[in-house]
């Protein structure tokens, strides 16, 4: 068995908070550079215009994620 996924992590750790605005900030909060530039466009004042965890972690996957994933899962078939 790999290790367990970040994103798995994440959302375990966030059940811990009542709304979607709290389990957001959670990990924006920890993030550096170009992580965090990645969401910066989404913060207006003190408020992080994200729907839920899900969109966080959709727009760390576009930016940051396996660029040759598809090619990676089409070798291994």
């Amino acid at each position: 068995m790999g290790p367990v996924p970040s994103s798995a992590q994440l959302r375990i750790k966030a059940t811990a908070y009542a709304n979607e605005q709290a389990k957001v900030r959670l990990p924006v909060n920890r993030l550096r550079d170009e992580a965090l530039h990645q969401v910066l466009p989404h913060i207006a004042d003190d408020r992080i215009n994200l729907t839920n965890l899900a969109t966080l972690t959709t727009i760390l996957h576009l930016g940051f994620g396996n660029p040759n994933r598809v090619a990676e899962v089409e070798a291994t078939l």
